[in-house]
């Protein structure tokens, strides 16, 4: 049996509250394709910003998937000197953890967007002579992120990204093939890769989207207090991290003048992260602003079935092409708000899903909100999104992965 690693240091691993992780859904799909799998991730949850154990251990998934926990350092804000060492103390203890393994038949590695995981994964991969995949999730942002934050430190920040790029270069003299989360990730890691045939693919992050479709059609879980939605009442979704990289104080502020409009519309936050205690206190003052806390996935699509819009709510610096929470949104048939100007705009725009509004724009967003819960456009959007749903359906996106590491390896 043929042996695949998997390399990347976040996302919830098996056992933890939300949907899986994209590389969880990719260790099931190699098992079910005929490899032997190990998920190399941190022992540090990026989404609790907590441990899960003291040191390594190991998570059986299924009969031959195991989830590897590698020791970590912590860190409080996802953009932060705190979340370099991190990635520092993983790529240490990571490369500790190949030396006591047999050596697999490929590797697949994932972009951290920020102080790349990957130097010891190509390093292994040249030395052992095997096939490494780059699955390329996010195009670095640190530098723009600092340029417009913290101006004193970007000079820094630049130094890092030249590092970054070397490292980066040497990467993709080096990678066997090409796996992204979105079009244009996809168009950028081909423009550097070498080999200019190099096999690729676009795999979506996706939902299992009748599992999803099904809870929502359930009982609410007594885990979580029933949402009350009044006749003529709207209600928008947030879910996901609430960190920088996300929209939340125009949220807060859009569910302030909701309220001093009177407007029926009430927005509903569902996560953790820097920004909840913000999220907090809004929804103490604001009684058109819910906060409901870090949910799991059976919770989540009961909030789901009360609401009307999702919110795909990112900062003004974000290089996110097609976030996950687009696919939960289509999968539960929610009109979108968007801030994004990759893929994910287009989809909105070409399927009639929703509307764009400016990042960091209370008042926009209130516009467009607005404009999207008249009746018949809010009906025509919410009908249009469950109708594109099916094609994310994660289960179909990860045979893509399998089907190119199969032929990667046959051509070896």
């Amino acid at each position: 049996m043929k042996r695949i690693w998997l390399v990347y240091p976040y996302g919830p691993v098996y056992g933890d509250k939300g949907k899986e992780c994209r590389y969880t859904q990719f260790g099931r799909e190699l098992d079910r394709a005929g490899y032997q799998v190990i998920w190399w991730t941190a022992n540090f949850s990026h989404g609790s910003k907590a441990f899960r154990c003291d040191g390594w251990k190991s998570i059986q998934v299924t009969e031959h998937f195991e989830t590897r926990l590698v020791p970590t350092s912590t860190y409080k804000k996802n953009i932060s000197f705190g979340r370099i060492k991190f990635e520092k103390n993983f790529s240490e203890n990571l490369e500790k953890g190949f030396n006591d393994e047999e050596t697999p038949d490929a590797i697949v590695v994932a972009s951290t967007g920020m102080f790349n995981a990957f130097e010891p994964c190509i390093t292994y991969a040249i030395n052992h002579k095997i096939p490494i995949i780059y699955d390329i999730m996010d195009i670095p942002l640190i530098e723009s992120y600092m340029q417009q934050h913290h101006k004193l430190i970007a000079p820094i920040a630049k130094v890092v990204m030249g590092i970054e790029r070397m490292r980066e270069k040497k990467f993709f003299k080096n990678i066997s093939g090409i796996c992204a989360l979105g079009k244009n990730q996809l168009e950028y890691a081909k423009l550097r890769a070498f080999n200019r045939e190099i096999p690729a693919c676009l795999v979506y992050n996706g939902i299992e989207v009748n599992k999803l479709r099904k809870t929502m059609e359930g009982e609410t879980p007594n885990s979580i207090k029933p949402l009350v939605k009044e006749d003529g009442w709207v209600f928008c979704v947030f879910s996901g991290s609430l960190g920088p990289s996300y929209d939340i104080e125009a949220i807060c502020q859009c569910a302030k003048l909701c309220e001093k409009k009177k407007s029926k519309v009430k927005f509903i936050i569902a996560g953790n992260g820097p920004q909840a205690d913000l999220v907090k206190e809004t929804s103490m003052s604001c009684a058109n602003l819910e906060y409901v806390g870090f949910v799991s996935l059976d919770e989540l699509a009961h909030i789901y079935r009360v609401s009307d819009i999702g919110l795909c709510a990112f900062s003004e610096y974000s290089t996110v092409d097609m976030p996950d929470k687009f696919y939960d949104y289509c999968a539960g048939g929610l009109a979108v708000l968007n801030t994004l100007k990759g893929e994910v705009k287009e989809y909105i725009e070409d399927n009639n899903l929703g509307y764009q509004y400016k990042a960091g724009d209370a008042n926009d967003l209130y516009e467009q909100v607005m404009k999207l819960s008249d009746p018949t456009v809010l009906a025509a959007a919410k009908e249009n999104s469950y109708k594109i749903g099916g094609q994310f359906d994660i289960l179909e996106q990860v045979k893509k992965l399998s089907t190119m590491v199969s032929q990667i390896l046959h051509n070896q």
